[in-house]
């Protein structure tokens, strides 16, 4: 029995919690916290720490009777918050059937049309194995008493051995008969997949997949021309148990059936997306009948349902970094008949399946130019090309870049201020021209590299420490000094969509300095390992959503990177799709990419004596641009 204030309740009494804002209602367990109703419900809220009381982001109000206010809930909630009623769903015990309302819903977790164009390297030639091949067989009859699967194999123009589905096989007879022998077979590297009836009107169909820690992109495409019809994006759902992939391991290690919570979360979505550019692409999805998809070891063993509780602990160890082939279906993916599924292969634990794809696109698994790519995300892989050498490592960024752990921070999305200019005044750009909402990383970056430039921000990090006295009183009246809680306001609460003021704080800072100082110490000890100088560096990547809009200014300026020739620096965008795609195009580059796996030297930075010291260095600011 319980004690709560409406009296004693059983420990196994069940309540109701409904979610009106979406018409849900879930039944669970009284005394159980309010982010257990909202994960079974299947509800979205932020919650970067994934629900373990740190980021104070899932905010509700609840109706119905509750614990009273947490020591822990006081400390991350402002006293206004805390006074209209503001709790924390994974701080708050509920003891009765209750109504919920979120405040903080997740990050857009609505499929939505992905802009994405796709680049493929100069000189790339499409030439997918699979093949949409038209039969017009001989009907048997007199001593030609072949079964059907070996006629269709015999009448190909190239070898191919019969791997039906269950599924395919057991209507492969129907359909030649009732198409009066004349059939479309598609075949993939050499695999009969499906025999269908229909004339294939374009295509085959495939797609390429990127499976990020934070959102989730399918490309869809025509085998047979390289054409992209149709691209769909959401942000990745599993965002509610975690920014980070350590979160995500965490949880699937300590919650009943986590894993699997986790991996059907991501199939259901990968499923969904496909069926959306499907239908944008005016096709079906069992048109499609190939996949490769991309991400880092933890994102790609959760879907598969591999446990990856040995990444995270040293010596971080991936059950598996080689290509894998899986046919769709078994994944739980409903496509074409027999489609493939491939799943690019890792270097490391740390250093995926994107960073692969990424580095396929920027051709550094080929002779040439000295290069360093930095797919950038809570996972920063950096890769350095040096002729027939390539080295890489890891550097543990954590996801401010991507908005979270950061106090106004949220994605890249409708509303994010995603630039900032700091002169006499503070000018803020916002995705779509929308209200302001939040700012996301590109914008995080640009208020930084602006307070440093006006001298708010000092090399050391401290917001707000030592004003100069030139500057105009529109700058310096942002400032709300607090010691550790200091702010800045970049927008006032009666300009933002959310009604609060977005401001940058201390400990944004000081997040930011913890990503740009694992970065760029990453980058220093692969120069040093190679023994190169940044002269000798002649082109550099940045690769990943942040590396679409990023300004090298800014780069620069925060210390990303160590003083290099801006114009050495180019924006590459989502190059691990554009590298899933042309391994979906092309069976030489997928292939390819299990030789670039082979020639990667890896360094695991934490290994090394001095990375402590290199890391702390790196995260001082730097007095000017090239210093």
């Amino acid at each position: 029995m319980f004690f709560k204030s409406g009296g004693f309740v059983e420990k196994t009494e069940e309540i109701t919690v409904e979610f009106p804002g979406c018409g849900k209602s879930v039944r669970v367990r009284a005394g159980g916290t309010a982010f257990r109703a909202l994960a079974k419900a299947g509800v979205g809220i932020q919650a970067e720490c994934g629900g373990r009381g740190k980021c104070g982001k899932c905010r509700i109000r609840v109706e119905g009777v509750a614990d009273p206010l947490t020591e822990l809930e006081k400390a991350l909630l402002s006293a206004e918050d805390a006074d209209s009623g503001v709790r924390l769903a994974c701080l708050c015990k509920l003891w009765s059937d209750s109504t919920i309302s979120v405040e903080t819903p997740s990050a857009n977790l609505d499929i939505a049309d992905y802009p994405f164009v796709f680049r493929a390297a100069p000189g790339f030639v499409v030439d997918s194995a699979l093949k949409a091949i038209g039969l017009d067989l001989t009907p048997p009859g007199g001593q030609d008493r072949r079964a059907d699967l070996r006629r269709i194999t015999d009448a190909l123009p190239c070898p191919a051995t019969g791997s039906l589905s269950r599924r395919s096989l057991s209507a492969l007879a129907e359909i030649i008969r009732k198409n009066d022998f004349k059939v479309t077979s598609y075949v993939d590297a050499g695999r009969l997949l499906e025999v269908t009836s229909e004339t294939a009107a374009g295509g085959p169909f495939g797609a390429g997949i990127d499976v990020g820690t934070t959102s989730i992109c399918v490309s869809i495409a025509d085998l047979s021309t390289g054409e992209i019809v149709a691209s769909a994006m959401s942000m990745n759902p599993q965002r509610m148990y975690g920014a980070d992939v350590a979160s995500r391991i965490n949880f699937a290690k300590t919650e009943r059936n986590g894993l699997e919570k986790l991996r059907r979360l991501v199939i259901d979505k990968v499923q969904s997306l496909i069926e959306y550019a499907a239908a944008g692409a005016g096709i079906g999805p069992d048109e499609i009948r190939k996949l490769t998809l991309v991400g880092n070891p933890t994102m790609t063993h959760i879907f598969l349902g591999v446990d990856p509780a040995w990444i995270a602990p040293a010596p971080y160890i991936a059950p598996t970094t080689t290509l894998l082939d899986f046919r769709a279906s078994d994944i739980g993916i409903k496509i074409g008949g027999g489609a493939r599924l491939s799943i690019l292969p890792a270097a490391a634990a740390y250093i995926g399946a994107d960073a692969l794809a990424a580095g396929l696109r920027m051709r550094l698994h080929e002779s040439g130019a000295t290069r360093l790519l930095i797919d950038l995300g809570t996972n920063a892989e950096i890769l350095l090309s040096i002729g027939d050498t390539i080295y890489a490592c890891s550097a543990a960024a954590g996801p401010a870049l991507e908005g979270a752990h950061i106090k106004c921070g949220i994605t890249a999305r409708s509303g994010a201020i995603s630039e900032v200019l700091i002169d006499d005044t503070v000018h803020i750009k916002t995705i779509d021209n929308a209200p302001p909402a939040g700012l996301c990383g590109t914008g995080l970056l640009d208020s930084i590299a602006g307070l440093l430039e006006k001298g708010i921000i000092n090399p050391s990090g401290r917001l707000g420490s030592e004003i100069p006295d030139h500057l105009p009183v529109e700058l310096t009246d942002r400032l709300i000094p607090a010691g550790p809680d200091t702010e800045y306001t970049l927008t006032a609460s009666d300009s933002s969509s959310t009604g609060n003021a977005i401001v940058l704080t201390q400990k944004d800072v000081r997040e930011v300095q913890l990503a740009k100082g694992a970065i760029r110490a990453g980058v220093e000890f692969l120069l040093e390992e190679a023994n190169l100088s940044l002269d000798n560096i002649d082109k550099v990547y940045l690769a990943g959503a942040l590396g679409t809009h990023l300004r090298p200014g800014s780069v620069l300026r925060v210390g990303l990177l160590p003083p290099v020739a801006p114009e050495k620096i180019s924006f590459v965008g989502n190059a691990a799709l554009d590298g899933a795609l042309e391994a979906l195009l092309s069976e030489d580059i997928l292939r390819a990419a299990e030789a670039f796996a082979d020639k990667i030297h890896y360094i695991e930075l934490s290994a090394l004596k001095s990375f402590t010291d290199r890391f702390v260095e790196s995260m001082r600011f730097s007095t000017g641009v090239g210093t």
